[in-house]
């Protein structure tokens, strides 16, 4: 009996072959989203963005997508490559999530340049999508980053952004900070 953890392992073309031939649409759909959420890791790209593209169902097709623009800006901010990772922290739709990348990005330059021009930038940045971005547990805490990251290169300019934060964190209701994870659903029919 072979059961989940014995299974053997496809590759992302096996997983996507497979998912192509089935004649069920929204099986279909499915295996193009296990292929993407659970192979797609080390794939190029456009590789990876044209199988989303085959996705029938656009609410799984925005949402898969978010999703995958969302983790491979994190995979580029470990690697430090910052330029890369804030590109694709531009793509991803929520705005609070980006505001989340965006911080980690200015947090990950800020230990590694020297410069602190293009931090300001990105912290500027930062701060336009945070107040754009609704008002959420992770804006919340994107906005507190922000005034920490802000502290350590503008001390007024930190401030401001506390306090931005305070009010924000008043706004929601029952507000939990113990989580530390971000709940991402791709869900169809």
């Amino acid at each position: 009996m072979i059961d989940n953890d014995n299974r053997p392992v496809k590759s992302f073309d096996e997983q996507v072959e497979a998912a192509l031939k089935l004649s069920d649409v929204g099986q279909r759909d499915q295996g193009l989203t296990f292929a993407v959420t659970g192979s797609s890791k080390d794939e190029p790209v456009d590789k990876v963005v044209s199988v989303i593209e085959k996705i029938s169902e656009s609410s799984i097709r925005d949402a898969l997508l978010n999703w995958f623009y969302y983790f491979r800006s994190q995979s580029l901010i470990k690697e430090k490559n910052f330029s890369e990772a804030r590109k694709f922290a531009g793509k991803v739709g929520e705005l609070d999530q980006r505001a989340y990348l965006y911080t980690r990005i200015a947090e990950e330059s800020l230990k590694a340049a020297e410069d602190q021009t293009e931090v300001r930038e990105m912290l500027n940045e930062v701060a336009n999508t945070i107040s754009k971005a609704p008002k959420t547990i992770v804006s919340a805490r994107a906005l507190l980053a922000l005034a920490h990251l802000y502290a350590k290169v503008d001390m007024n300019r930190g401030v401001e952004e506390l306090g931005n934060a305070v009010r924000t964190i008043n706004t929601l209701e029952a507000p939990d900070f113990s989580r530390q994870f971000v709940m991402m659903k791709i869900e169809g029919k």
